[in-house]
Order: C-alpha cells, then sequence, then structure tokens
C-alpha cells in the first residue's frame, strides 16, 4: 500500500498545475455516459443486460399487458425492478401464461434471433 501511495504522489508532483487540471478532467470524461447508459449502470448495477432487456420489453408490449415471466430468483432485485420498470404492465409467473398477453424468457448468454418481437438478451413471444 506504501508503494501505491509513493508511485501516486511521484505521479502528482511531476505534474505541473495545468497538466493535472488537464489530466483530472480527461479521467473524470472518461466515466461519463449517455444519460440511458447511465440510467442502466445506476439501477441495474447487479445485471446491466437484465436492464436493456427490461427496457426491450417496456418498448414492446402495451401498458395494459399480461406478461408471464420467470423471474430469475439470484437476487430479490431482480424482481423489484421487473415490476416497477414494466408498470402497469401485470406480471406473472409462466404456470399462469393461459392468462398471458406475452411470454417474456431472460437467456442473457443466447443470442436474440432477428424477430419482430426480438429483446435485447432474451425472448418475447405473443401468446394471444
Amino acid at each position: 500500500m506504501a508503494a501505491l501511495c509513493a508511485f501516486a504522489i511521484f505521479e502528482v508532483t511531476r505534474l505541473s498545475a495545468s497538466n493535472l487540471s488537464q489530466e483530472w478532467s480527461s479521467f473524470k470524461e472518461s466515466f461519463r455516459l449517455a444519460p440511458e447508459e447511465e440510467h442502466l449502470h445506476s439501477d441495474f448495477w447487479f445485471d446491466p443486460s437484465y436492464g436493456e432487456f427490461l427496457q426491450g420489453l417496456q418498448a414492446r408490449t402495451p401498458l395494459e399487458a399480461t406478461i408471464a415471466f420467470d423471474v430469475p430468483k439470484a437476487h430479490e432485485l431482480y424482481s423489484y425492478e421487473v415490476h416497477y420498470t414494466l408498470a402497469p404492465r401485470r406480471i406473472i409467473s409462466p404456470g399462469d401464461s393461459l392468462n398471458a398477453d406475452y411470454l417474456a424468457v431472460y437467456a442473457p448468454q443466447e443470442k436474440s434471433l432477428p424477430t419482430p418481437d426480438a429483446v435485447p438478451f432474451g425472448h418475447l413471444t405473443r401468446e394471444r
């Protein structure tokens, strides 16, 4: 740890004030994201691809839709985010898919097929 601090002090002392200001601005700029990307990285820090998947569902389903979806069980945020992001759409379990307008499958490891209802990192099919 001491070596890291010494290295940082050495690097800072060899820069002039104007250089330091320019380097700091460049460093901060490298972390700037577009507003859409910023939303995905802040709200979906636990799985950014899940955020893109939910945005795809949001764009391709009407507000009054009922969606059968097996929410990932890895973290409780998956369940919270699907209900919050897709509101007022109704989210039901796949076991109740007879009552669903759409069936959504989150599959981040699979490539999305180029279909009219394709969503990033998953699949969406119209049930009725």
